[in-house]
């Protein structure tokens, strides 16, 4: 996107998290996407080091990919402010978006759909749920039509009243943003009870001696 429209694209050949400091301060870096992990590597270097790096041409510090811890994301927004901004989609169509003040507002969140997209939350038998209830998220962009090659299957399986999923188990709030758990996929049965690993590994990586964390259940 940035070379098709004619921006100057600064390429880092192995991401570290001082490196990049460095090259936002030094090439007046505007917009750049990463991921959590990058925020916790950020968020773990000296408070010396961090602070000795001018970050301030910063206007759009876009993240997405895998769930964000609310600590982590709560310090980057004190330290870049409103240049976070956050989005939750898929490759098949539609998403959400939020911005730094928003987020901050309703904390966890991945915000509301894009102009022209609809996101529903269902129970196992695809009745729309009230907010706060968790269930599987659904999205639905006019013109995303799509099938899984070779796979019809799965392509009916991920199709409901004309709305897809990916697999993600969420809830929506009295305003329409929405929060996510968890892959249903993922999600751990302990005693009858649902764990969401994203939750545990959120805890884990806010430790300064844990680089990144990866949960899953054991028979």
């Amino acid at each position: 996107m940035s070379l098709h429209l004619g921006h100057t694209v600064v390429l880092m050949d192995r991401w570290t998290a001082e490196g990049a400091l460095e090259r936002i301060e030094r090439y007046r870096v505007t917009s750049s996407h990463m991921v959590p992990t990058m925020f916790n590597r950020l968020l773990q270097l000296p408070e010396e080091v961090r602070s000795s790096y001018d970050v301030s041409s910063l206007r759009a510090m876009v993240h997405a990919a895998a769930p964000c811890p609310v600590e982590t994301k709560r310090r980057m927004i004190e330290w870049w402010g409103d240049s976070i901004w956050e989005y939750y989609a898929a490759t098949e169509g539609g998403g959400t978006s939020v911005s730094a003040a928003e987020w901050m507002d309703r904390p966890g969140t991945v915000g509301k759909a894009w102009p022209g997209c609809a996101v529903i939350v269902v129970d196992e038998d695809g009745n729309d749920l009230p907010p706060g209830e968790s269930g599987t998220v659904y999205m639905k962009m006019p013109g995303a039509v799509f099938e899984y090659k070779g796979d019809e299957a799965k392509t009916a399986a991920s199709r409901l009243r004309g709305f897809f999923t990916v697999g993600d188990v969420g809830y929506l709030d009295s305003g329409g943003y929405l929060f996510l758990n968890d892959r249903a996929n993922d999600m751990i049965i302990v005693g009858g009870v649902n764990v969401y690993p994203a939750e545990i590994e959120g805890e884990l990586v806010q430790h300064p001696a844990v680089g990144d964390a990866a949960v899953f259940g054991v028979p």
